[in-house]
């Protein structure tokens, strides 16, 4: 899934105009089920309004958050609100918590490849090849003749092993290949860094490796020097 939190301006430093959303599976966007896509406009939530709506929402973004993700049951409304009726082909039934826990015991997800960046630098649209590249503002989108880039010259590329993925005035590839993550170094530095094994470090005073484990393993706290994956 792809978010893209564009201003009105087009810049980082303009107003948050809209969110808007599209998904990817194998190399391949996948249509959004609803017409026109998934785009939440400043007008779209009236609620909103009185907390700053958008617009106060980019502020905070630009303050900085915290991503959290999680897996949970609907016992009250077993998720029809999401796939059931006009949302989509399950039953009223099919989410309920003590059905799921009984076909699939070992539900569980895997959230991998997060990346965050400019617009345009941690997923390119397919089919573009390379030749062009498209660029959103508030008010159009323009498509223009590119170059094809395959070293780190371009934001959209992907980096090397170990390769510069980051860091201030830096304008090269974000993106790091499989079993990648890019991690911050130092303000202008950052560097696609491998996923550690299990009973890797993966943290503590002075530790500059990556803090990122291989799946299922995760970074555990051991104390103040030492973080280990398990």
């Amino acid at each position: 899934m792809v978010t893209r939190f564009i201003t009105n301006d087009g810049t980082t430093g303009g107003s948050l105009d809209r969110i808007t959303r599209y998904y990817v599976q194998n190399g391949k966007t996948v249509p959004s089920a609803v017409s026109g896509g998934d785009t939440i406009y400043a007008s779209s939530c009236s609620t909103a309004a009185n907390y700053g709506g958008l617009a106060s929402m980019g502020q905070a973004l630009g303050r900085g958050m915290v991503l959290a993700l999680s897996i949970w049951n609907d016992a009250a409304g077993n998720m029809n609100w999401l796939d059931s009726g006009a949302q989509g082909p399950c039953s009223a039934s099919e989410g309920n918590p003590s059905n799921i826990l009984a076909n699939n015991p070992d539900t569980h997800v895997v959230f991998s490849n997060i990346r965050w960046g400019d617009i345009g630098s941690t997923f390119q649209l397919p089919g573009n090849g390379g030749s062009t590249t498209t660029t959103t503002t508030a008010t159009k989108t323009t498509t223009t003749k590119a170059t094809t880039t395959t070293n780190g010259g371009s934001s959209g590329a992907t980096q090397t092993q170990w390769g510069q993925c980051g860091g201030d005035g830096y304008n090269g590839a974000k993106a790091c290949p499989g079993g990648y993550n890019c991690e911050y170094v130092n303000q202008w530095y950052w560097q696609c860094m491998e996923y550690q094994s299990l009973y890797g470090r993966c943290g503590g005073e002075g530790w500059i490796g990556s803090h990122v484990c291989k799946w299922p393993a995760t970074c555990q706290w051991k104390n103040q020097w030492y973080s280990q994956c398990l």
